[in-house]
């Protein structure tokens, strides 16, 4: 971060469950992630983020909205800073079936909500950028037999 003077930087991580057994599955860190590219999936792990406050010109600040660190991204990455990835896990993230993120449907129900109401973006680029949220969320998640016909639409 500091030898390449970047602002916002963040790292892969990878998935415990509650009894901190790893579920051998890593979520890598893209090279960057500009604005318009993290609207179509967040991937950016808040654990593993690093913030130079000095050179970031946005209030840092968690809101009061589901998916809050989406929304702070967002908010730091429409003024033109970009986020760059170390693909090195440094850090693992614990899954559990009693957290708020859990469930997959009130998730993208928050995202179309930050990407309508928050973002407010027109409605065709929201239909685009969801579409490549839920695609990238079964990638992501590896539903492959349940996916299929998914896949040919």
């Amino acid at each position: 971060m500091l030898n390449n003077n970047y602002s916002f930087t963040y790292t892969a991580y990878d998935l415990i469950n509650e009894n901190s057994t790893s579920l051998n599955k890593v979520i890598k860190a893209k090279k960057y992630e500009d604005y318009e590219t993290l609207l179509k999936g967040n991937d950016i792990g808040c654990l593993t983020v690093m913030i130079d406050r000095l050179k970031i010109n946005t209030t840092i600040s968690f809101e009061n909205y589901h998916h809050e660190d989406f929304v702070l991204w967002l908010k730091i990455l429409k003024n033109n800073v970009v986020a760059y990835g170390l693909d090195e896990v440094l850090s693992s993230y614990r899954k559990s079936n009693s957290s708020l993120s859990h469930n997959k449907i009130k998730a993208a129900i928050w995202t179309w909500n930050i990407y309508i109401n928050i973002e407010r973006l027109p409605l065709n680029k929201a239909l685009y950028c969801f579409s490549k949220y839920i695609i990238n969320g079964f990638r992501k998640n590896d539903y492959k037999k349940e996916t299929t016909c998914f896949y040919f639409l």
